[in-house]
């Protein structure tokens, strides 16, 4: 085998190893790059789509959580502030109105924060109406 032949073999296996690398890469990080930040120019329905892009990412249980089958319905409540958006991901009953909600907080990079979950082991459930997703507690 002359010397081009063997050359040529070399440069083949490298280029279909880098090619190789490269679409690998590409595949990994097309799965795990961080969710799009929030600009501050945003809308409030955009900011909205996005926080709960970047929770149900993160959190799988909580994808298409309104069509989860529970008894009552389930529903998720959104607020906006300085800090990013609030997301609520509440069950709702039939006798009390909020059964159960884990709230999250998304930062304006998109970053997820767990908030907590209503009820409170040291409040009751009575008297609640709804839940703010600011900050988990019930609202009556």
């Amino acid at each position: 085998m002359c010397k081009c032949s063997k050359f040529l073999i070399v440069f083949i296996v490298l280029v279909l190893g880098v090619e190789g690398y490269v679409y690998y890469s590409s595949q990994s990080l097309a799965t795990t790059a961080p969710p799009a930040a929030v600009s501050a120019t945003t809308t409030a329905a955009d900011m909205e789509a996005s926080s709960r892009m970047a929770v149900e990412t993160q959190y799988p249980q909580f994808s298409n959580f309104e069509n989860q089958k529970s008894f009552a319905g389930q529903k998720v409540n959104f607020a906006k502030d300085d800090s990013g958006g609030h997301l609520a991901y509440m069950v709702l009953g039939s006798g009390l109105p909020v059964i159960k909600a884990t709230c999250f907080s998304v930062d304006s990079q998109g970053q997820v924060l767990p908030l907590g979950e209503f009820p409170d082991p040291k409040d009751s459930y009575r008297g609640y109406s709804d839940v703010d997703p600011r900050n988990c507690r019930g609202i009556k």
